[in-house]
């Protein structure tokens, strides 16, 4: 079937890094989000992945550009500038059990440059993936499958200018 209107939501900023900004304890690098599939066709073996042979997030760091790396099954992207892992986004779990989406920031990503004079502390990038879930994991070509978005939102980390008393 067609992309369903869920989507999964998770939120990382940039402050949160070793060499970033930490403005409250509430930041944070790291994030995930539950969800679950449906099937109610009794012996059918459920998986979730990502859509690998779909398009991924165009990013940079540093001005290198962020390639994306997936293991075999489909549910580890790791995004590398060069030899340096930037960020990591995995789907863990069972039918049974549930599935969970990690996101893991471990360095910068480029964001746009403002116009003059506007603060970017608190700008968004938006990541966009998109999750599969399909019956017959072992011979997907015979299975049903559905599909819903994985939103990474990246809150880029600016300078803040402040008064020191």
């Amino acid at each position: 079937s067609g992309a369903n209107a869920d989507q999964i939501a998770v939120n990382v900023q940039e402050d949160a890094l070793a060499q970033g900004n930490r403005e409250n304890p509430g930041q944070s690098a790291t994030d995930a989000a539950s969800f679950g599939v449906a099937d109610p066709d009794i012996g059918d073996t459920v998986s979730a992945r990502f859509d690998v042979a779909g398009t991924l997030p165009v990013l940079t760091s540093g001005g290198v550009t962020i390639i994306w790396i997936t293991n075999a099954e489909g549910t580890d992207l790791i995004g590398k500038a060069g030899a340096t892992e930037i960020i990591k986004v995995t789907i863990g779990g069972s039918y049974a059990a549930g599935y969970t989406s990690n996101v893991v920031l471990l360095g910068p990503v480029d964001h746009a440059r403002p116009a003059a004079g506007t603060s970017t502390d608190d700008d968004l990038k938006e990541l966009n993936f998109t999750v599969i879930a399909n019956d017959r994991p072992l011979n997907p070509a015979t299975g049903l499958t559905d599909s819903m978005a994985l939103k990474v939102s990246l809150e880029d980390d600016a300078p803040v200018a402040r008064l020191v008393e």
